[in-house]
């Protein structure tokens, strides 16, 4: 009798699928460890983003927060406005933060530290970009507030960020998870030493202990900028001016602040602060049209809005030379406005009337 030979081979059908499984793993490993590769390679050993948080995790209590764009980073300087209105502040600006990030931002000093105030700079560009076109920089801000958290909440974050209306269904759903993508630096040497010693060695371009960025440039002095006394004439030969809006989003979003801020007793003080060249890129109906929208909203939810490009000159004046560039103040300009502002929130806290203040 012929005794036949047991077959130990799979059917054709699952010895594909198992090829096909091992051949998604493969993959998947060789993108996990590519990511990982990118990531050691090109993104800073701190990010902006990364030392806005680490700094705030590591400052201790506080009474007032600093939210907004690198205008707010790089123009308001903590201990001087602290020196001269008794508070204890930290500015958490990051570059290109939406407003729902400032939102966040608040939100989180009120959680963590029971804050009595919070400035918010309003950053004009920002009003009128939709949330999901500044992708980058929204990734940047929760990718690192998550690196601060315990797991449940840095898993929440992620998810909060990527179901979220703006991201849900868009590339950044998924770029979110490969932070070399939004968090760059093409000084690869840099980021390996830095990363390997475990310490910042170039401080150029790092914030401070208390948040803010210095720095030590100074804007092209050979442009001209427009002042109120010339706009009118400017604005009938000049062509090429950016339009002021305010998307129905970044209008919820504000509101959402105010509602915030009122229901628990947080002094919201809306800000515009100095910039260059404001009446070279705005015609200046169009910008005192938007002054007004914002005022009324904040108004009606109960909060003045301050534009401190329009104030009184002999009250505030920050030179040409104590720009970084158009928009922004250098370490010189943001000590000048930084000390102003500390008086300005003084002054307002005791009740004084600052309409006075504002020519326009």
């Amino acid at each position: 009798m012929r005794i036949s030979e047991t077959n130990t081979s799979l059917p054709p059908e699952r010895g594909r699928a198992r090829r096909k499984s091992l051949t998604f793993l493969l993959l998947l490993a060789a993108l996990i460890t590519t990511n990982c590769l990118l990531c050691f390679l090109v993104e800073p050993y701190r990010s902006s983003s990364e030392e806005m948080w680490r700094g705030y995790a590591a400052f201790g209590d506080m009474d007032t927060v600093y939210a907004g764009t690198s205008q707010a980073l790089s123009g308001i300087i903590p201990e001087d406005v602290d020196e001269t209105s008794g508070s204890r502040s930290y500015n958490m600006g990051t570059n290109m933060q939406s407003l729902h990030d400032s939102k966040i931002a608040i939100q989180k000093a009120y959680s963590d530290h029971k804050i009595r105030r919070a400035v918010l700079v309003i950053d004009l560009e920002v009003l009128g970009t939709e949330r999901s076109a500044n992708f980058r920089a929204d990734e940047s801000f929760y990718h690192a507030k998550g690196k601060m958290e315990a797991f449940p909440q840095r898993a929440a974050d992620a998810f909060s960020f990527i179901t979220s209306d703006a991201f849900f269904g868009k590339p950044a759903s998924l770029t979110y998870f490969m932070p070399w993508i939004y968090n760059r630096s093409t000084d690869v040497r840099l980021n390996v030493r830095e990363k390997m010693q475990r310490k910042v060695l170039n401080p150029e371009g790092h914030r401070t202990a208390t948040g803010f960025e210095p720095s030590k440039e100074v804007v092209n002095q050979s442009i001209h900028f427009v002042s109120w006394e010339e706009a009118d004439s400017w604005d009938q030969t000049a062509t090429a001016f950016h339009s002021l809006t305010l998307t129905q989003d970044n209008r919820e979003e504000l509101l959402e602040i105010c509602r915030f801020c009122k229901d628990h007793q947080i002094d919201l003080v809306p800000v515009v602060l100095p910039s260059l060249n404001f009446l070279n890129i705005y015609r200046a109906k169009d910008y005192l049209a938007m002054k007004d929208t914002l005022t009324q909203l904040f108004r009606a939810e109960g909060f003045d809005y301050y534009d401190f490009n329009c104030i009184d000159a002999s009250l505030l004046s920050v030179a040409s030379t104590q720009y970084k560039d158009v928009g922004h103040m250098n370490t010189e300009g943001a000590a000048v406005f930084s000390k102003f502002l500390g008086k300005f929130l003084l002054k307002r806290e005791s009740g004084t009337d600052l309409a006075g203040y504002f020519v326009r």
